[in-house]
């Protein structure tokens, strides 16, 4: 039976078989409705030509054609309402006064008075699928035209079979008890035969709603109370038929523009109504979901979620679809509409605006013609420049009324735009805070390859510091033991900052220690061999300048070779001069074959050597201003014959004043050797 009444409907929807669950569901209904509708349809018309007087059709005539006119006139002025039958599911009831046209029709000129109807159900349902062949299907046409000429026709007609047994006579004879009771009571049997019309409908109705739990109980009250509106009708019917008998055309016609101006007022208001529930519902959810976006996760992995529980209720009866350009969808109506299909996806990336399509326009996306008024806004982020994803909105019911959604649907997606731009500040926060932890370690790593405690010489004093300007330094020092008592002293920069320098530095630093003891006599081997070593080894187009010295601390003899560093200070205490140990060589990284010249100094009893990085003399303030050369120099020949702990606090201080709280934009790197005495043996 279901798929008998499949085919039926794709009769009617020009053999579309591409439909939703819930849409053939609907198909189903409406073919089953129409399969029992039009046999008793057809029947009713058969009837109402037999039973037609047509002597009294002249006589008539300028009556019904007013009648048909005025059917036209209160189809302009439908009210509605829609009722929750449960959370984000909404039926409509949609209805207006054309009983009161046709009952006194009926009481007043018989059969003929049916046949106004007839012609106005014809010609609205044609000019209906004029209008709406684009949102409503035919089958949902022809059941609909079926289902009114079978009640105003075939069961108008069984009614007024009975209503001579109960005293009645077409035209009434006016409002005389005698005269409404019988009226009244034929109006009461049209209802409930029309009740028991509508039951094998609400029957396939209700079972469908189970199948997709929606409430079908709820459904079947509403659906009684929707049957049940012309009962409240009837007995103004029956006063508006006696008034004409009684009174004349006239009254009729004064007492019916009453009506008319309350279908009119009733008509606003609905739409009234209607705007101000889909506003304050709207603006309760987006309320609602503002604060349950402030609870979740500040990551946004609960956002569809969220969505989930408030975007049915926002929009009742509307298809919505959200998704952004990296495939993720965040929301997509479960129920079936004409989704938006890939093409909208590709064309929404470019589209940086909000826009309204109403009913039957032309889309940009496909070039066709919508079949629901379409709503389409970006989601952009703050600082992205163009859309990262987009909201479709495709109404359902009342489409004219499509540009009051509009601000919701830019609200809902700012919010989405706004969570979106929390999570991708909360993961940036993260993945710094996460960078961090790993600078302090590798800063923690790379201090503990800076010697723990300088060594203890006879007659010698060292003091070391490197102050670094981030987490890691390319700068490093280091005192290295030699055979024969000897030691190294090196001081390096690489010519870089941050972790690549660092690693830099501590590859550096492995090879010098390793080739220091290989080749302790020669500090031009030490650079050499370590030079090749760290070309072989990395492709980093860094290099670095390092000063290298292999001192004896009992004959004050030191070797050393400068590969491209800044020139250690020698203060010498027997002369005023203060020789600076310049370079011998260029820094390490940059050529493969090239060698270094090593040159040899004497130490006295009383000499200072000031080894250092560029960081201290070109130490800016805030006026962008370096330290310099010259007046670091001219600093250290105060400091002659200082201890070397006087010596390095003293730089450090000096440097610090120049810079007056500027922050620190290079390492600082500052060794100073004091020679007190020679000739003792090393502990």
């Amino acid at each position: 039976m279901h798929n008998f009444l499949l085919r039926i409907a794709r009769l009617f929807n020009r053999g579309e078989t591409s439909k939703g669950f819930q849409e053939r569901g609907e198909n189903v209904t409406e073919a089953f409705a129409l399969l029992y509708t039009a046999p008793l349809a057809l029947a009713g018309v058969v009837w109402l030509i037999l039973a037609t007087d047509l002597e009294a059709l002249p006589e008539q005539i300028f009556y019904l054609l007013g009648l048909l006119a005025l059917f036209f006139l209160f189809e302009q002025y439908d009210f509605y309402t829609y009722y929750e039958i449960q959370p984000g599911n909404y039926a409509s009831w949609q209805e207006n006064l054309w009983s009161l046209v046709h009952w006194p029709a009926v009481l007043v000129f018989g059969p003929n008075g049916l046949w106004p109807f007839v012609l106005w159900a014809i010609f609205s349902q044609i000019l209906r699928w004029r209008r709406d062949r684009i949102t409503r299907s035919s089958l949902n046409i022809a059941w609909n035209l079926t289902l009114d000429l079978t009640r105003a026709v075939l069961l108008a007609l069984a009614a007024l079979s009975i209503y001579p047994l109960i005293g009645g006579s077409v035209p009434m004879t006016g409002l005389t008890r005698r005269s409404v009771f019988p009226a009244l009571g034929i109006s009461l049997i049209w209802q409930i035969l029309s009740f028991l019309l509508w039951l094998p409908y609400l029957w396939q109705t209700a079972n469908f709603n189970a199948r997709m739990q929606k409430g079908s109980s709820i459904f079947w009250r509403f659906s009684l109370m929707t049957t049940g509106w012309h009962l409240l009708v009837m007995p103004y019917a029956v006063l508006l038929a006696g008034l004409f008998v009684q009174n004349g055309l006239g009254a009729y016609l004064y007492l019916l523009s009453g009506t008319l101006l309350v279908s009119l007022m009733a008509n606003q208001l609905s739409r009234a109504a209607d705007r101000s529930h889909m506003r304050s519902r709207e603006l309760g959810e987006l309320e609602r979901l503002s604060q349950a976006l402030l609870l979740a996760p500040p990551d946004a992995s609960t956002l569809p979620q969220v969505l989930q529980q408030h975007i049915p209720s926002m929009f009742a009866s509307c298809y919505v679809d959200i998704r952004l350009f990296n495939g993720e969808t965040l929301f997509r109506s479960d129920h079936d509409s004409p989704a938006a299909d890939e093409t909208f996806w590709d064309w929404a990336r470019s589209a940086e605006q909000s826009r309204v399509f109403p009913l039957d326009s032309v889309l940009p996306w496909n070039q066709t013609r919508s079949r629901s008024a379409v709503v389409t806004v970006p989601i952009v982020l703050k600082d992205h420049p163009a859309p990262i994803g987009a909201l479709f909105l495709a109404r359902q019911r009342s489409a004219e009324q499509i540009d009051a959604t509009v601000p919701a649907a830019q609200s809902l997606a700012a919010q989405i735009a706004a969570a979106l731009d929390a999570a991708r500040i909360y993961a940036r926060t993260l993945a710094h805070q996460r960078v961090e932890q790993e600078l302090q370690l590798a800063g923690e790593i790379q201090a503990s390859l800076l010697p723990d405690e300088l060594p203890a010489l006879k007659g010698w004093d060292f003091s070391a510091a490197l102050l670094p300007a981030r987490e890691t330094s390319g700068d490093f020092y280091d005192i290295i033991p030699l055979p024969n008592g000897r030691v190294a002293l090196v001081i390096a920069d690489v010519a870089d900052k941050g972790m690549g320098a660092a690693l830099y530095m501590a590859l550096s630093r492995t090879l010098i220690r390793t080739y220091a003891v290989a080749y302790h006599t020669r500090p031009d081997y030490v650079m050499r061999v370590a030079n090749q070593r760290i070309l072989k080894d990395t492709r980093a187009d860094l290099f670095v300048t390092v000063f290298y010295a292999v001192l004896d601390p009992i004959s004050g003899e030191m070797t050393y070779c400068n590969a491209g560093h800044n020139p250690p200070c020698w203060l010498r205490a027997d002369s005023s001069d203060t020789p600076l140990l310049r370079r011998t060589g260029i820094p390490l990284g940059i050529y493969e074959d090239v060698t270094w010249e090593q040159v040899s100094v004497r130490l006295q009893a009383g000499d200072r050597l000031v080894l250092y990085t560029d960081g201290i003399t070109e130490a800016q303030n805030a006026a962008q201003e370096c330290l310099g050369d010259e007046p670091f120099y001219e600093l250290l020949k105060t400091l002659r014959g200082q201890s070397a702990a006087a010596i390095h606090q003293a730089v450090l201080e000096a440097v610090a004043a120049h810079s007056g709280g500027v922050d620190q934009s290079d390492d600082i790197t500052l060794m100073v050797a004091a020679c007190d005495e020679l000739g003792s043996p090393a502990e």
